[in-house]
């Protein structure tokens, strides 16, 4: 059974400088700084499953 996080984020990840990733909330708007050139969408997590899946998301 997948154990639901409380609010889902779609995580960015920065094109030339691996494992520098942005996580953004999915009801939230993404910041302009997070522009298509720099930064690419890489996957939306919903669950913990979904956390370790891809790894740890950290404040």
């Amino acid at each position: 059974m997948r154990e639901q996080l409380r609010d889902a984020y779609n995580v960015f990840c920065r094109k030339h400088k691996p494992g520098l990733c942005c996580a953004v909330r999915e009801d939230r708007p993404v910041p302009s700084f997070l522009d298509a050139e720099s930064w690419a969408f890489s996957y939306t997590v919903r669950s913990k499953t979904d956390v370790r899946r891809h790894g740890k998301l950290t404040p």
